[in-house]
């Protein structure tokens, strides 16, 4: 028996809730099985919890799931820091990175059922609007001399961005492909971060950033190319 002062009653409407909830959460159980939620760590940032996503149990696993897996141990990458989704059948990968003297984010995914892999990176840097001309001439210039993806400049945000896509249909996608790939990009983004960096923020004429800039690597390319001959005489 409970006994209640004169004026106060017992309100039953937490209780409700809490038993409409618990049978929410019993038929959500039941029906929809979720995949655990994953989470990804960035360089320099803490580790953060993402929403949990709603698979379909019976879809068949990704192809290029254990390929991607491969890769990301062969770069020394936590694997789990991946994001498997296979619903959209994709696996993906993204981190802080730096480009020579510029820093941006670069993203990884293997689209199954588009059979391509898609490497992207886009730098922190913005460019002011006002040199949006000059800086897509001289991307248009970069674009040129760079046969491995290309660069582009979004016109709503002024980000720079580089991208490399490869379609693999009739192909098997190795890890040795995507560390190919994966050193291309970073390869190409350190190349001409530089020049970019100058046609962004100086006002140095562009014809002249682009002469000192071939100067310069056509030295970096020369001395590595001695380097190489003369660890082979070496090692024969």
């Amino acid at each position: 028996t409970v006994r209640l002062p004169p004026g106060m009653r017992i309100d039953l409407g937490g209780i409700a809730k809490g038993w409409l909830a618990d049978r929410l959460a019993a038929g959500l159980d039941t029906q929809l099985p979720a995949r655990p939620a994953t989470t990804r760590t960035t360089p320099g940032s803490a580790r953060r919890q993402k929403a949990p996503v709603m698979q379909d149990p019976a879809a068949p696993p990704l192809k290029y799931e254990p390929v991607f897996r491969e890769f990301m141990r062969g770069k020394g990458w936590a694997e789990e820091e991946i994001d498997v989704d296979l619903d959209g059948r994709t696996v993906s990968y993204w981190a802080d990175a730096t480009m020579g003297r510029m820093n941006g984010r670069l993203d990884i995914k293997a689209d199954e059922g588009e059979e391509l892999v898609d490497f992207l990176f886009r730098f922190e840097h913005r460019c002011p609007e006002a040199r949006y001309e000059r800086m897509l001439v001289a991307l248009n210039a970069i674009n040129h001399r760079s046969a491995y993806g290309a660069f582009s400049l979004v016109l709503e945000d002024g980000s720079i961005c580089w991208r490399h896509r490869i379609h693999f249909q009739g192909t098997t996608l190795t890890a040795a492909a995507l560390r190919s790939m994966a050193q291309g990009t970073m390869g190409v983004c350190w190349r001409f971060s530089e020049l970019i960096e100058a046609v962004a923020l100086s006002d140095q004429p562009l014809a002249e950033v682009l002469v000192e800039h071939d100067a310069l690597w056509k030295r970096k390319d020369r001395e590595a190319q001695e380097t190489r001959e003369a660890e082979e005489r070496l090692r024969n």
